[in-house]
């Protein structure tokens, strides 16, 4: 689990949308340095303050906001 909500692009281009990360502490698979990774919780806040605990459905609601199931 990564504990973060992430964009894939049509081009295979992947990014953090929302959840609050860290360094990685090792050598992920196809992640080049620096790769960063979900600090799980369950926390309302900020695209980058938001804690997630195992997000399945991401739905985004008419003000921008992201909601998670």
């Amino acid at each position: 689990m990564n504990y973060v909500i992430r964009k894939v692009t049509t081009d295979g281009v992947v990014s953090i949308v929302a959840g609050n990360t860290q360094p990685a502490t090792h050598e992920q698979e196809g992640c080049p340095p620096p790769c960063m990774m979900g600090v799980v919780g369950s926390r309302d806040g900020t695209l980058r303050e938001a804690r997630f605990y195992s997000p399945y459905d991401v739905a985004i609601g008419p003000n921008g906001t992201v909601c998670t199931a």
